[in-house]
C-alpha cells in the first residue's frame, strides 16, 4: 500500500545514535505498510539542500541511491526496508522487540 512521505525521517529523527554514528545524518524516504522504502520526489535537490546544510550522511531507498546526483563529500547508503535503515542507523543487526 501506498506509504506516508517523510515518515521514515520523522521516526528514525527520534532514534537514539548508535555509538560513533556521524551526527550530521539525514533519513529521506517513504515507507510503505509492508515496511519498504521507497524514493520521494525531487531527491536530488534534497540530497543538494542536506549537503549545503552540512549533511555527510543520508539513508535513502536503494533506488534514490542509485538514481540520484550524489553532492561532492556525501556518502549515501540505500535500504529497501526499514529493517535495513534501522539497521544502518542503530547499528548491525538492528534489535528490534
Amino acid at each position: 500500500g501506498p506509504g506516508h512521505p517523510g515518515l521514515l525521517r520523522k521516526h528514525l529523527a527520534r532514534l537514539p545514535r548508535a555509538p560513533g554514528q556521524e551526527p550530521e545524518r539525514q533519513k529521506i524516504g517513504e515507507i510503505t505498510l509492508s515496511g519498504e522504502i521507497r524514493s520521494v520526489p525531487a531527491m536530488d535537490k534534497r540530497l543538494a539542500e542536506a549537503s549545503r546544510l552540512g549533511v555527510t550522511n543520508a539513508v535513502v531507498s536503494v533506488e534514490a541511491a542509485e538514481n540520484s546526483t550524489i553532492p561532492s563529500g556525501m556518502r549515501v547508503r540505500g535500504c529497501e526496508t526499514v529493517y535495513e535503515a534501522l539497521s544502518l542507523v542503530l547499528g548491525s543487526p538492528a534489535k528490534i522487540s
